[in-house]
């Protein structure tokens, strides 16, 4: 009666929708695209423009606490982390960027813990979700200019790893990428600790498409920025 009464709307275009995405909002985040630039050296895929449908999802479960939306993001890093089994060849432990403390508390979830695939492909991929420690205070990056930006996270990663792989070798993961402060920070605090960053990978990816360049396999890179 209460659906009949008040219908569930899409997150995105607003149409009446028996999830919280509609058939056709979920189809923009099954884009073949994946697109890499290099971070010290690093490869960082990205999966889509943050945009349209992917930013309305990734606010949705942000900003307002909607859990549901998580499935489709863990559908959207599952295909991520396959495509770079596949061009890598290598077993690799995946480590989510973290979150200040400040933005968990209010959130209530860490929200890359959430979309974390539950049925990992554990013949070449495992988890460890608190690898990455901030250890000291930082400021909320979205209110930051990109010089602040870089500064702000200088030395606020710790690594420590929980699992003992067979090799130390890991990819970093994270929601969006705008920067590459995060990333980068994380890539220093892993070596630093003595593992290898094979890559990083991020649901979207925030830049000005007239930067980037086609690339074999379907690959795009970026090569202003390094």
């Amino acid at each position: 009666m209460f659906d009949f009464l008040l219908p569930q709307k899409c997150i995105h275009c607003y149409s009446i929708s028996k999830s919280s995405l509609c058939d056709s909002c979920q189809s923009e985040l099954t884009q073949p695209t994946r697109i890499a630039r290099y971070i010290d050296g690093v490869p960082i895929y990205s999966s889509l423009v943050y945009d349209g449908v992917i930013r309305s999802t990734i606010i949705g479960m942000k900003e307002r606490g909607l859990r549901a939306l998580a499935v489709y993001l863990t559908e959207i890093l599952t295909r991520n982390l396959l495509d770079l089994h596949q061009n890598l060849k290598a077993e690799f432990i995946g480590v989510p960027i973290p979150s200040n403390k400040n933005s968990r508390r209010l959130r209530g979830f860490d929200h890359l813990s959430l979309i974390l695939p539950k049925d990992s492909p554990k013949e070449f991929c495992e988890f460890d979700p608190r690898a990455l420690q901030v250890i000291r205070k930082v400021k909320d990056q979205q209110q930051l200019t990109l010089k602040d930006r870089q500064k702000n996270l200088v030395n606020a990663y710790d690594f420590r790893p929980r699992l003992l792989p067979r090799s130390r070798k890991y990819v970093l993961i994270d929601d969006v990428i705008t920067t590459g402060s995060s990333i980068r920070a994380g890539i220093a605090a892993v070596r630093a600790g003595g593992g290898e960053v094979l890559a990083a990978t991020t649901l979207a990816h925030s830049i000005s498409a007239n930067s980037w360049e086609p690339a074999l396999g379907g690959l795009r890179y970026d090569t202003s920025i390094q």
